[in-house]
């Protein structure tokens, strides 16, 4: 352009009036330049027919796999990636934006950030061994689990919150030998006789496990499986998929 938008003298380097002008100009031309690239990702966003949804490990004990399943087959112009993932992760990938969608059981949650349909309702049950001295009892109590060698889904998932928040309530501290994220790791070690657990009923196929009974928990404590995506941030997929478990009678 013929002007010079620095001055170097003694050793330093100032910006010129005519590099002040220039300057201006610059940083309104890259913030443009990155504004455009934002609209851009979000036009490809909003159009794209890519559905990215995450769910807990224990979906095949619940209706929603079969309506994803359904909903797939409705829908082959949407490529799906489905995937399981840990309770904690399920939050953080919408928010980071790795899911569009997440199935996930929820017993309170904040709906001021997500869009919530909730799905089947389910409940916690206690599991012991067949030869347990509870297993012959229609309904157990906190209170009856008191001396009890308690296995525990660990920290990582959403249970364990719950889970303590009874124990508290029942003011005793469990002896915990086992703490981890697998549930059939810890109906295994229920069915060798280890100890007890309280779990979701819809989580344990007693023709698996045929040394295990289960027993309602009483007073009962439900949860439900709930679909949970962004508000005002879906794609087209995302659209479709959201208005599917928002309607289907069989999920609501």
């Amino acid at each position: 352009m013929g002007i010079k938008l620095f001055s170097r003298e003694h050793r330093t380097i100032e910006i010129t009036d005519e590099g002040q002008l220039v300057l201006e100009y610059a940083k309104q031309i890259v913030a443009l330049k990155d504004e455009m690239y934002e609209k851009i990702s979000e036009n490809k966003r909003e159009h794209s027919l890519d559905l990215v949804i995450k769910t807990i490990p224990s979906i095949s004990n619940y209706h929603a796999l079969e309506l994803i399943s359904e909903f797939h087959q409705a829908h082959p112009e949407i490529t799906l990636h489905l995937s399981e993932a840990e309770s904690y992760e399920l939050i953080p990938a919408l928010q980071n934006g790795s899911a569009d969608a997440v199935f996930m059981r929820i017993f309170d949650m904040d709906e001021s950030e997500f869009e919530v349909a909730s799905g089947e309702e389910d409940k916690f049950v206690v599991v012991v061994p067949k030869q347990h001295r509870l297993a012959g009892q229609t309904a157990v109590t906190m209170q009856d689990l008191k001396a009890e060698n308690f296995l525990m889904l660990g920290k990582e998932t959403n249970l364990y919150d719950p889970v303590m928040k009874l124990i508290n309530q029942a003011e005793f501290t469990p002896e915990v030998i086992y703490e981890g994220r697998r549930i059939d790791l810890v109906l295994e070690l229920v069915n060798k006789g280890m100890g007890i657990s309280i779990v979701m009923d819809k989580t344990v196929n007693l023709k698996e496990y045929p040394q295990v009974v289960k027993i309602p928990l009483i007073p009962e404590v439900t949860s439900r499986l709930a679909f949970v995506r962004r508000k005002n941030d879906h794609s087209v997929a995302s659209e479709q998929i959201g208005q599917f478990f928002q309607t289907h009678a069989k999920f609501n």
